[in-house]
């Protein structure tokens, strides 16, 4: 499980260019770790949330890049509707509109918060290892309103299926772009 972000360090770490052309959904851990890039997006599994929980986050460093200690921190995305209405961690990404996560000091979030209640707030990093997440997608440029790309959520159905195929059945709900086949077992 990742780690709340507490200190105020905020260090720009160079990213690595990928090295390969292998879909995503069939590369090692390893090689979206090299892909991972400060100041874009990402979509990940971390395993405590369970299997049908996605998570979309920007990258704001990479620490210890290659060594045996590498970790990332993130800066988490939510559902811009999800603090205002009941949440539903496994709505597909094509249905959300996605706004960075602030809190304050009594744990509640906020998002899209103004001017003047965001001095009160802090951005909600969270600091992740190789063996606290699983990277679905290492990187990817948001859309205007907070959109994940179309091209985003096919590689993420991918992952999706493959999950499916080793007996994760709750990762149907999640699919973006649903077969009739998955339609009929959706319900």
């Amino acid at each position: 499980m990742g780690a709340p972000i507490v200190d105020d360090e905020d260090e720009d770490v160079g990213a690595v260019t990928p090295t390969s052309r292998v879909p995503y959904h069939e590369q090692t851990e390893a090689q979206k770790w090299e892909q991972l890039k400060a100041h874009s997006f990402l979509v990940f599994n971390d395993p405590d949330d369970g299997a049908d929980y996605l998570s979309v986050a920007e990258v704001l460093e990479v620490e210890h890049r290659g060594s045996d200690d590498e970790t990332m921190v993130v800066w988490t995305m939510v559902h811009r509707h999800s603090l205002t209405t009941s949440y539903k961690h496994n709505m597909p990404l094509t249905q959300q509109r996605l706004s960075p996560e602030y809190v304050d000091g009594r744990g509640k979030s906020w998002i899209n918060p103004s001017k003047t209640q965001l001095k009160d707030l802090q951005m909600v990093r969270m600091r992740y290892g190789h063996e606290d997440c699983q990277i679905v997608v290492p990187s990817f440029t948001m859309e205007t309103g907070g959109k994940v790309p179309k091209r985003v959520c096919e590689h993420v159905d991918k992952y999706l299926r493959k999950r499916i195929r080793q007996g994760h059945s709750e990762c149907l709900q999640c699919i973006n772009f649903p077969t009739p086949a998955e339609l009929t077992k959706i319900g």
